[in-house]
């Protein structure tokens, strides 16, 4: 039964089947010619649904934390697309998945506070703790309502650093 103080609202779909057919197709196709030929398609796929993630996400990220970086920008809250290849044995120049973090304003360097990924046929959580969290931030964060057609699950396990 609806409650009469939160209706409802109507699910509407960010991240769709497309972003993950576009990281499909990029994962048989990394070259930058590809890319290239493509990137309005990313940015129409990727980009755009997780800014409007983002945004969505914002108030009850703010919530949680006032000084939570909730721009939407590349680097602040979505991962970059492309690999930094310069020492890596793989050099496929693009990474075929990206995620959300949302980290403290003052903490530029510091690793995320939370992240969610969208990354096709990956075994991690939706959306995990990367740093250790207050016990009392994550219950808060289990409490915020989420609309019904994007659950969203919360962990608190904690990353070793590298």
């Amino acid at each position: 039964m609806p409650n009469s103080k939160h209706p409802l609202a109507e699910p509407k779909a960010l991240v769709t089947s497309e972003t993950f057919r576009f990281f499909r197709d990029l994962s048989r196709n990394n070259r930058t010619e590809w890319m290239a030929s493509n990137r309005d398609r990313y940015k129409q796929c990727v980009v755009q649904p997780l800014r409007a993630l983002c945004e969505e996400l914002a108030p009850a990220v703010l919530r949680l934390d006032a000084r939570f970086e909730t721009s939407g920008r590349t680097g602040a809250n979505l991962s970059r697309i492309n690999r930094d290849i310069r020492f890596a044995k793989d050099k496929t120049p693009y990474r075929t998945g990206m995620y959300v973090k949302f980290g403290a304003r003052s903490m530029a360097k510091a690793k995320p506070a939370s992240s969610m990924s969208a990354f096709p046929r990956r075994r991690s959580p939706p959306a995990s703790e990367s740093i250790p969290a207050p016990s009392a931030r994550i219950q808060r964060w289990r409490k915020l309502p989420t609309p019904a057609s994007r659950p969203i699950r919360v962990g608190s396990h904690n990353r070793k650093s590298a």
